[in-house]
């Protein structure tokens, strides 16, 4: 049961975390230090350390790298 539900809180992390990247403005992206206080904010408590991680699992690239696609 323990695996079951921290596979499911991780999805749904991951999850959370691809949609605020898909709603970023245009030319604005969103650091790993926003997406964890927008997270955090929401009630889940993340650093931003383990939104790089999640992110680059996701094969997302940082803030840096979309502002220019």
């Amino acid at each position: 049961l323990g695996f079951t539900l921290g596979l499911t809180i991780l999805v749904t992390i991951h999850q959370r975390i691809q949609r605020l990247i898909a709603e970023e403005p245009p030319g604005q992206p969103i650091s790993d230090e926003a997406l964890a206080a927008a997270l955090t904010a929401e009630g889940i408590c993340i650093s931003r350390r383990t939104v790089a991680k999640y992110r680059t699992q996701l094969q997302i690239p940082p803030s840096t790298q979309r502002l220019h696609k």
